[in-house]
C-alpha cells in the first residue's frame, strides 16, 4: 500500500535523510522516500504484517519521536487540503494560509531585491572604473 504524508519541521536535506533512515528501520515499511523540497514523504507499506491503521499510527509516532510532524495525504487530496483537514481550528487554518502566502511574497521580494543589489553593485563599480 502506498501512503503519502506532508512533512512539517524539515529544515534541510539532512532532515529528509534522517526521516528516511528512521522509517526504513520499521519492519512494516517496504520503502520510504522523503523529499525536502516538496515536504512530502512517500511510503510503501508491506501488507499482511498487521493492521494498516496501526502501521499508520506507528509511522506518525516515529516521525514525532524524531521531531517532525506527518500529515496524511489521502489519495487524490492536495497537500494544502491535507494540512487544512488536519487542523481543528479554522483560525489556525487562516493563519497557515496567510503564512504560506507571506512566505511566497517574501521569497519573490528577496529574489527581486537580490537582482537589484547585484545590478547596483556592478553598475556602481563599472562607472567608478570609467570615471577614474
Amino acid at each position: 500500500m502506498r501512503q503519502e504524508y506532508l512533512v512539517q519541521g524539515m529544515t534541510c536535506a539532512s532532515c529528509a535523510r534522517n526521516i528516511e533512515a528512521s522509517l526504513r528501520r520499521m519492519p512494516e515499511i517496504e520503502s520510504a522516500k522523503v523529499n525536502f523540497v516538496t515536504n512530502r514523504a512517500t511510503l510503501i507499506i508491506k501488507e499482511g504484517l498487521g493492521s494498516i491503521e496501526a502501521t499508520l499510527i506507528a509511522v506518525r509516532k516515529t516521525a514525532k519521536d524524531i521531531g517532525y510532524e506527518f500529515i496524511e495525504i489521502k489519495s487524490g487530496q492536495s497537500p494544502i487540503s491535507a494540512e487544512i483537514s488536519d487542523r481543528a481550528d479554522p483560525i489556525d487554518l487562516r493563519e497557515a494560509y496567510d503564512q504560506s502566502e507571506e512566505d511566497k511574497n517574501l521569497r519573490i521580494r528577496m529574489i527581486v531585491a537580490g537582482n537589484f543589489d547585484h545590478s547596483t553593485f556592478f553598475i556602481g563599480n563599472g562607472f567608478g572604473s570609467f570615471c577614474s
